[in-house]
């Protein structure tokens, strides 16, 4: 295949996957409809990862332990997997209609039913098609795969037939190809983005059940041999393996051996089935009906030994070596289970499926490990599948760290709300927040509603302009903001401090207008004792009740709702007038859930709230009777609350955030102050401000139209627009927040939303501050939102991106592991000391279902302290950790406060080729004194890039003062001087894997020369260091002279920075890029100069950087431009 065909199928799948649900499971195809790579049922593909595979392809495993690149020419749906539709699971199958005669074979399963309209797709070929159905959950484990055959023969020469495909199978998507027709495709109108599932018919899902006659029988042990723990099915199961698969094809002998297999126990049947698919006469459910026609008197195991000697069986109990690859690993050793090694099995069994045996090989390994140790064979198996299922987990390793320190620098950052807020206003917030000992997020979350609810719809900014202001994207100040606190933290103080002066006025207005009323009921009293003549005289006077009823004004707007039925809530605000904002006030958000819950057919509250957020609401509401019937006219309804930590997850019952309720929150987790126990004795002053604020925010949209009209008279809306630098940063903003929602689009649905309402939010914010800094300063053109209002906007809009991403990763604590690592990590900082497994798991996660076990907390703190976050001491049950604060954390680094720790050893990761070895800790820090290296001041470069990100210094930049003494490589050293996000946690994917050329560390053995010659390296090196010290400094010299002098030919940057690179290439160092080379990023080998570039996006080289090894020393920085 050419590139252009290439490009156009790839560019034709593309389009088809993004036709399909995320959570679809796939598998390759290679054109042929054949599924690609060995056990690709187990290995599942999502959407997202099938655009992957097309594009780059994607590695796969072959029969005989080898790997290669496939690059499928189509994907297929694999049956019988769950889907989750209005969180609710559901299994899919597939109906194979396969010629024009099954058809006749539905209507007669069906009684005459015709199917109902649900997603099909088809190849083209006459009488050709497949159904797509959901099976309910319950049903899942009764169904199997049935084919019904017809007595026609199709245009293939092949018996036409009716298949309901369930588990084990796929079913070819379009627009996969065909090797007839040249592609699937979906029937009109029944693509999966236009028609939904339909639910599986009663009759199919009868057609599908089987009779679950598995028991849990019992098995004696086998008595003709001396090993007592293997039972008759772990014998069953050894002469099974050694069948001649010819023994398939004979159908007496095929049913001799189902017979014999149940008469030992029903579980076998799945062992029986897939024994039975060696040939190629298998038929998917004939196994399961004739299993049905056995009884358990019938043939004995003896039988079954006799073939299996035919066929070349011998006892296993006569080799007491494992064979792997080759290799012997004698059992008898020292390291035998004999012996109280209990990590005997485990290491065994991961040798097993490590090696480079084909999977017979293995299974014969396997039964020969199980033989020679009297362990269940059954269990060793399982055992088996859980090693390799692990060893697989480290693919996504990489991709985890990066998200834990992504999550780990959310938990860090506050909200410095001087930097955001104009300074008198921050001032005042944060007298009431310093005086409480509590965090300002809180007077912040409420002080957005607040203000909104003052400024109402009056005043717009423009997103985009359209060709009228109907076609522009214009929002509003409408805040929906959600504080997730302990209770009594400081939630309801707060909320009272900056909703006081709006109160404080409606009491106000409320008293006169009171006043006003009495006077009108004083009158019509006094009215009604004039005579005729005196009311004549008096009919234009304001003794007229009347006429002073006329003249009375407007009842005050009920601005703040806090309590009252929905029904009633709602029409208090049809009172206020058009374009006026209010504010719903939440004591607890939770009943934001409950608002209908006493409508006898539920109620549509929820609906109408949603639509609400999205602009000033204009909504009439009818009723049976005219009388009864409202209209808000464009009220902007602002929406605040609190909540517990504990009752969020009613917030998020749907994790996905299908309606959209929760992308609508700007969420802040407010956190406990250090001073929160210290009595503090500063006044509080922020009544008066806040107070003059609202005044403001109330009048402006009237100071800036420069009327005179009355405060209440309705006005036409004013737009805010942004100036020229500011609107180029809010496209570059917009673009960055897009290409994040790319990235999470199908694996995280609710944080996809949730970026995509961001920039709504953004807008919105800006406008708010833009409006606030017009009471503290006077600006050239009020109308124009400039560049540092919108910076300070973004700042807030990041903040709140980071909060919902600690609330997703609270309310799923053990979905992810990078989530469940940072609340880890968090509760050990909060503690300050050390603290247990145990701890942790009655703490973090002690609502959690399921709990993590212990075991696996552990394995938690391992990869804790593997990446540089925690302090690890004690062995065992024992094991504890000490949180290190994430900017002081040398990310990479792995470390232990114990010198003979054998913690590395109880948490040994697995790579693909094998165990991997401990890692060095490092020993010059511990949990008692963590500091960060000092730099040499000479060499320290000032610029602003003097640091690649993670704090700690490039090679570039500065050298550790500890070059004094000790070789640049060392094993100890090498990443202390620049540990970074991949540093020595990167060996645990890769590098220092044991070979036959390098011997691995910590496991014995002669490596004399290995050592000696590491020894004249390193005295190497230390003759070298004056030198380096100079050619580093030339080095840090040639930076700065080329950010001074972007224009510098290439060749002199790169004459600077030689005599360095040939120094460390010298000594195996090699360096990361040339200077001005175009290379797509990495994130593990680039260090940005900005933070919204995509991986794989092309960037050129702005200086290099180097690493040793897999290790990397020094990220390279790099630049979206060359001249740089």
């Amino acid at each position: 295949m050419n590139n252009s065909s290439h490009n156009d199928l790839t560019a034709h799948l593309h389009q088809g996957l993004s036709r399909i649900p995320s959570d679809w499971q796939l598998c390759l195809l290679d054109g042929k409809k054949v599924p690609q790579g060995i056990g690709w049922q187990q290995k599942p593909l999502t959407p997202v990862q099938m655009k992957e595979a097309v594009t780059n392809g994607w590695i796969v495993d072959k029969a005989d332990g080898t790997q290669y690149r496939c690059y499928p020419k189509g994907y297929g749906l694999i049956t019988g997997t769950p889907v989750t539709i209005n969180s609710e699971t559901f299994y899919l199958m597939a109906l194979d209609q396969d010629g024009a005669s099954a058809r006749e074979k539905i209507l007669q399963l069906s009684g005459g039913e015709e199917l109902p309209k649900t997603v099909a797709f088809t190849s083209g070929r006459p009488g050709r098609c497949q159904y797509l159905f959901l099976i309910p959950e319950q049903y899942a484990p009764s169904l199997r795969t049935k084919k019904f055959l017809t007595d026609v023969t199709g245009d293939d020469g092949k018996s036409e037939q009716l298949e309901l495909r369930w588990t084990g199978l796929q079913s070819c998507l379009p627009p996969s190809i065909h090797p007839t027709t040249g592609e699937y495709i979906w029937v009109s109108g029944c693509a999966p983005d236009e028609i939904p599932i339909a639910l599986a018919p009663i009759w199919l899902i009868e057609a599908m059940l089987v009779e679950n006659e598995i028991t849990n029988g019992s098995s004696t042990p086998h008595t003709h041999y001396q090993e007592p723990k293997w039972t008759d099915i772990d014998w069953a199961l050894s002469y099974l393996a050694a069948l001649s698969p010819s023994r398939v094809d004979d159908y007496n002998q095929w049913c001799n051996v189902g017979m014999i297999l149940k008469s030992i126990d029903n579980s076998l049947f799945y062992e029986w089935d897939k024994w039975s698919r060696l040939s190629s006469k298998y038929q998917p459910g004939e196994c399961e009906k004739k299993w049905k026609t056995f009884n358990k008197n019938g043939v004995g195991i003896g039988t079954l030994a006799h073939w299996a000697k035919q066929d070349g069986w011998t006892s296993p109990f006569k080799n007491k070596n494992v064979i792997n690859n080759g290799k012997n690993y004698q059992t008898n050793s020292s390291n035998s289970n004999g012996n109280g090694n209990h990590h005997f099995l485990y290491d065994q069994v991961t040798t097993i499926v490590t090696s480079n045996l084909n999977p017979p090989q293995q299974t014969a390994a396997i039964i020969e490990l199980s033989s020679d140790n009297s362990y269940p064979l059954k269990g060793v198996k399982d055992l088996a599948v859980e090693i390799e299922t692990y060893i697989n987990q480290t693919d996504s390793k990489t991709e985890n760290v990066l998200e834990l320190k992504r999550l780990l620098n959310y938990r860090r950052e506050q909200l410095n709300i001087s930097q955001i807020l104009p300074t008198p206003l921050a001032s005042a917030l944060l007298s009431k927040a310093n005086s409480d000992c509590i965090d300002p997020v809180y007077l912040y979350q409420y002080l957005l509603a607040a203000c909104g609810s003052e400024m109402g719809g009056h005043i717009g900014i423009i997103g985009k302009e359209g060709a009228t202001l109907t076609d522009s994207w214009i929002e509003y100040p409408i805040f929906w903001t959600m504080v997730v606190a302990l209770p009594s933290a400081g939630k309801s103080q707060t909320m009272r401090s900056v909703f006081s002066p709006i109160k404080k006025r409606y009491k106000q207005a409320k008293t006169e207008y009171q006043k006003v009323q009495q006077q009108l009921e004083n009158l019509k009293e006094q009215w009604e004792e004039k005579s005729q003549q005196q009311k004549e005289k008096l009919q234009d006077s304001p003794e007229n009740p009347r006429i002073f009823k006329a003249t009375m004004p407007a009842p005050p707007p009920k601005k703040i709702i806090e309590a009252g039925s929905p029904e009633g809530a709602i029409r208090r605000m049809s009172e206020l007038t058009p374009r006026t904002g209010c504010t719903w006030v939440f004591d607890e958000l939770v009943r934001l859930l409950k608002l209908d819950q006493y409508k006898d057919k539920g109620g549509d509250t929820r609906q109408i709230l949603l639509q609400t957020w999205n602009a000033p609401a204009d909504i009439e509401f009818e009723r049976s009777k005219e009388e009864n019937a409202f209209h808000l006219k464009d009220i902007c309804l602002n929406l605040t609350g609190a909540t517990q930590l504990s009752k969020v997850k009613q917030l998020f019952s749907d994790p996905d955030d299908g309606d959209g309720l929760i992308s609508r929150f700007l969420v802040a987790l407010p956190t406990t102050p250090s001073n929160f126990a210290v009595w503090s004795d500063l006044k509080v002053a922020i009544d008066q401000e806040l107070q003059e604020l609202y005044d403001h925010l109330r009048l402006l949209h009237k100071r800036l139209s420069q009327t005179q009209e009355d405060e209440e008279q309705e006005l036409s809306p004013l737009f805010l627009s942004f100036t020229k630098e500011a609107q180029q940063r809010w496209k570059r903003w917009w673009e960055e927040v897009r290409r994040n929602q790319q990235t999470v689009e199908f694996e995280n649905p609710a944080f996809f939303a949730y970026l995509g309402k961001m920039l709504s939010q953004t807008l919105r914010l800006a406008l708010l501050l833009h409006c606030m800094e017009l009471k503290y300063e006077q600006k050239n053109d009020p109308f124009q939102v400039g560049i540092d209002t919108l910076e300070k906007a973004i700042l807030a809009a990041k903040f709140s991106i980071g909060q919902f991403r600690i609330l997703q990763t609270n309310n799923h604590a053990t979905d992810e592991m990078p989530g469940r690592l940072s609340l880890i990590h968090a509760y050990a900082l909060r503690k300050g000391t050390e603290v247990s497994a145990v701890q942790v798991q009655n703490s973090v996660f002690k609502r959690a279902k399921p709990k993590p076990t212990l075991a696996e907390i552990r394995q938690d703190f391992a990869i804790l302290t593997e990446n540089g976050y925690t302090v690890l001491s004690g062995k065992g049950k024992d094991l504890r950790i000490r949180a290190i604060p994430v900017d002081q954390a040398r990310v990479g680094n792995p470390k232990s406060s114990e010198p003979y720790s054998d913690t590395s050893q109880n948490f040994r990761t697995q790579t693909s080729r094998g165990t991997q070895p401990p890692v060095t800790r490092i020993s010059d820090y511990s949990d008692n004194s963590w500091t960060t290296p000092t730099t040499n001041g000479n060499l320290q470069n000032n610029s602003n890039n003097s640091t690649n990100g993670r704090n700690c210094p490039n090679y570039d930049d500065a050298v550790p003062s500890k070059v004094d003494f000790e070789p640049i490589s060392n094993e100890n050293t090498a990443s202390e001087i620049c540990p970074n996000d991949v540093g020595n946690s990167e060996n645990i994917l890769s590098s220092n894997v044991p070979t036959s050329e390098t011997p691995a560390r910590g496991n014995g053995g002669n490596y004399d020369d290995v050592n000696e010659r590491s020894q004249n390296q390193a005295e190497e090196r230390h003759l070298n260091l004056e030198q380096l010290q100079t050619l580093l400094a030339c080095y840090s010299s040639a930076k700065a002279l080329a950010q001074a002098s972007p224009e510098m030919p290439t060749e002199s940057i790169v004459s600077l920075f030689a005599p360095l690179d040939n120094l460390l290439r010298s000594w195996g160092i090699e360096p990361i890029g040339k200077v001005s080379e175009q290379v797509p990023y990495n994130p593990q080998l680039h260090q940005p100069d900005t933070d919204d570039l995509i991986e794989g996006e092309s960037v050129f080289i702005k200086f290099v950087g180097y690493r040793d090894g897999s290790r990397i020393l020094c990220p390279a920085q790099v630049s979206r431009t060359r001249n740089c």
